[in-house]
């Protein structure tokens, strides 16, 4: 019974959700229906990003596996819808004329996501980009420690794996650039304070606050020394 009654709440929670999502995006997709001339749900983003990471710039050369605004740009007539559609169309002719290509594409933009691989462009000073890898490769091996400790003990790790997951093959449909890894790297640190709090816990407590101590009674010194004198003892 309890675990048809926790199942129940789930699927309540579900549908709210859903229910939220629809009932925002609903009237942006009505006007979207109403305005162009062919359909556009939310955004013509996604035809941008599939126009420019699948074109001669991205699949050959230093910037293979990025995105190429060049790749991305529209030309011709009617209106945005027709124009990005139109853009989202090449780009998935071109993936399909060069699917030979597309494993090492793919390899590529997920090496770059991961760091493993050089980004293909860089807005930041090369200082900055090390001073970020650096902090990124710190973080991996207490990050796998937590997975192990976490699993051990019994506890969800799914949720922060989804993550990890959910961009990898983000990048690896689109393009690679370590951006887009922002949602994983919530959950490396979380793992990685698993893999700390697991480790704090097997040192001997340091807390000197817990200790008992003798506490000096009002009016004497702690440090005085004993009297010998009779008459203190009369």
């Amino acid at each position: 019974m309890r675990c048809w009654s926790a199942h129940r709440q789930r699927v309540a929670l579900l549908t709210v959700a859903v229910a939220a999502a629809l009932l925002t995006l609903t009237p942006w997709t009505i006007r979207n229906l109403v305005t162009f001339k062919e359909p556009v749900l939310t955004s013509n983003t996604f035809s941008a990003v599939i126009a420019g990471a699948n074109c001669p710039d991205t699949y050959y050369g230093r910037h293979t596996g990025g995105w190429s605004i060049d790749c991305a740009r529209t030309s011709g007539t009617g209106d945005e819808s027709q124009l990005w559609n139109a853009a989202r169309r090449r780009g998935v002719a071109y993936a399909r004329d060069h699917v030979g290509r597309l494993p090492v594409v793919t390899a590529v933009r997920v090496a770059r996501a991961w760091e493993v691989y050089p980004p293909a462009y860089s807005l930041h000073q090369p200082w900055r980009e090390w001073f970020k890898l650096v902090g990124f490769l710190v973080i991996v091996p207490p990050a796998l420690a937590g997975v192990v400790i976490l699993h051990r003990r019994r506890a969800p790790v799914l949720p922060l794996l989804v993550p990890v997951v959910g961009v990898t093959l983000t990048v690896a449909l689109t393009w690679g650039a370590p951006r887009f890894r922002l949602a994983a790297d919530i959950a490396f640190i979380v793992l990685a304070a698993a893999a700390c709090d697991a480790l704090l816990a097997r040192r001997p407590s340091a807390d000197w606050m817990s200790q008992p101590r003798d506490v000096p009674e009002r009016g004497r010194s702690a440090t005085a020394p004993p009297t010998n004198d009779p008459s203190s003892t009369a």
